[in-house]
């Protein structure tokens, strides 16, 4: 159990050796390319946005959002500095200068620290490792510019993960983002294997 208790600590913070292979599976499973890429699908990012994806991982969801932003802002916030790393450098791989994103370290409280908002918030597999979570979906609610859209995307990865996983996340999730003010509350789902990814979205009014 302790075994197991570490591997999965290392995708809610990657660090060390084993935070870089984590990263790199992160980087690699066709499920999280797909989850990704359809999140910002969902968003429909126009050129003049500015984006923030909180918890951006290895950077997956960043490319795409490259493309789509011609003078809005791109923003990638994560905890581990390994992650942002292996951002930076997936996009200099293809060829994207890192300097079109603006990398910060940390967490929830980062959000804080902006003057201006964003019209444009998501955050993919992130939700399950966030303790409060109406105090963070206040504090995404209060970044976000009016009509405003968050989304929020989660593929459950736990040991016999079930639909019902997936089912019961989307339906806090509604709940909670109904109570903290957000309207147009939905749910959208991309069938995946072994289960099923949900992306719950709601509007700043």
């Amino acid at each position: 159990m302790q075994v197991w208790a570490y591997i999965v600590s290392q995708f809610k913070r990657p660090h060390g050796a084993l935070g870089h292979v984590a990263g790199i599976i992160m980087a690699n499973r066709d499920s999280n390319k797909q989850r990704n890429a359809w999140t910002v699908e969902l968003l429909d990012i126009q050129p003049d946005d500015n984006v923030l994806e909180f918890g951006c991982g290895p950077g997956l969801a960043l490319l795409k959002c490259t493309q789509q932003i011609k003078n809005g802002r791109l923003v990638a916030i994560d905890h581990s500095p390994i992650m942002l790393q292996q951002a930076k450098s997936r996009l200099q791989t293809l060829g994207v200068n890192s300097d079109r994103v603006e990398f910060i370290e940390g967490g929830i409280e980062r959000l804080q620290g902006f003057l201006t908002s964003f019209d444009k918030i998501y955050t993919i597999n992130v939700i399950q490792f966030l303790d409060d979570k109406p105090k963070a979906l206040k504090s995404l609610y209060d970044a976000l510019s009016p009509n405003g859209v968050l989304a929020i995307t989660y593929m459950p990865r736990n040991r016999n993960a079930s639909t019902e996983d997936a089912v019961r996340m989307s339906t806090e999730l509604m709940a909670v983002m109904t109570k903290v003010g957000f309207q147009t509350v939905r749910t959208s789902t991309l069938s995946l294997s072994p289960v099923p990814a949900i992306c719950v979205t709601g509007c700043h009014p």
